[in-house]
């Protein structure tokens, strides 16, 4: 019985690793497509890309990380994954708040208070 929980939470971690790689291409696609601009730094967004999942969740690229290390701590069964995530959770966060979206607010002005209006704040997507 023992072995079948693993594969079964294995085969379970290795879906969540796919589809939170498949959530950050469809991320960039819409990124690309839709907001003239890439996750990249260097390529950043020329609108605010407010349709598909970005309607419903605010920071979906960081959903998808957090989804693939959800998988790999299934997969892997290792302890410093959990950890990982934990600081890694908090990290983003911080970030998030305090650089990502006072420089979109900058940036996008009323079209950006209208979109958070909109979708909901990563306090209410996170409880830390």
């Amino acid at each position: 019985m023992r072995g079948l929980e693993c594969r079964v939470l294995k085969t379970v971690g290795i879906v969540l690793m796919w589809l939170g790689a498949a959530l950050a291409i469809y991320c960039s696609v819409l990124m690309l497509l839709f907001a003239k601009g890439t996750p990249a730094v260097t390529s950043a967004p020329k609108k605010i890309l407010a349709r598909n999942i970005y309607a419903f969740i605010r920071h979906p690229m960081m959903w998808s990380l957090f989804i693939v290390v959800a998988g790999e701590i299934l997969t892997f069964g290792n302890i410093i994954l959990l950890g990982w995530l934990i600081a890694m959770s908090r990290i983003i966060w911080l970030i998030v708040v305090n650089y990502e979206e006072p420089q979109l607010e900058r940036r996008f002005g009323d079209d950006w208070t209208a979109y958070c209006k909109k979708s909901p704040p990563l306090d209410a997507q996170v409880q830390f």
